[in-house]
């Protein structure tokens, strides 16, 4: 993307566990709590560095908010690019 004059592009992939949306919070809350303690694993970790990958655990809350940044920032680029599906 430097070479096209983009210099300041940046891309971040991201992955996160979905549930159905009437799981009960209690179920949401322990399931968050789990994957939360699986990311500081020592091992988990080890091998995500190795792989270059960044562990980023965080709450339902914070999931939707990047989620709503995500599709503001990339409604832009679609508006701004006038990228049209043929």
């Amino acid at each position: 993307m430097t070479e096209t004059g983009f210099h300041d592009f940046v891309v971040e992939q991201w992955q996160a566990v979905y549930l159905p949306a009437k799981t009960p919070a209690p179920t949401v809350q322990r399931l968050n709590a789990e994957l939360d303690k699986a990311l500081r694993d020592p091992s988990v970790v080890a091998l995500a560095q190795k792989l270059g990958i960044v562990l980023v655990g965080g709450t339902p809350q914070q999931l939707a908010q990047l989620q709503q940044s995500d599709s503001a920032k990339w409604a832009k680029v679609i508006r701004d690019g006038h990228i049209h599906i043929d």
